[in-house]
């Protein structure tokens, strides 16, 4: 039976693709915004990527509060 994606944890593929998908973005995302910063569309590239970079900073935020919940559930056993 598969686990919840957003549960304390979600198993060993869903960590490996978010970790690869998180580590894409920054790259891949980076480059993008370094080409529009050279060019006029710099704040229209920025607009557009946002929620993207917005989930790049949820993933790692996401794994700090599983790693935190699963840290207090061993000290209350």
């Amino acid at each position: 039976m598969a686990r919840p994606l957003f549960s304390v944890d979600p198993g060993p593929t869903a960590l490996r693709w978010g970790w690869f998908l998180w580590v894409t973005w920054a790259v891949v995302g980076t480059g993008l915004l370094g080409e529009d910063r050279d060019g006029s569309g710099f704040a229209l590239g920025l607009v557009l990527s946002a929620p993207f970079w917005a989930a790049w900073a949820l993933w790692p935020l996401y794994r700090g509060w599983a790693f935190w919940t699963r840290l207090r559930q061993r000290e209350n056993h």
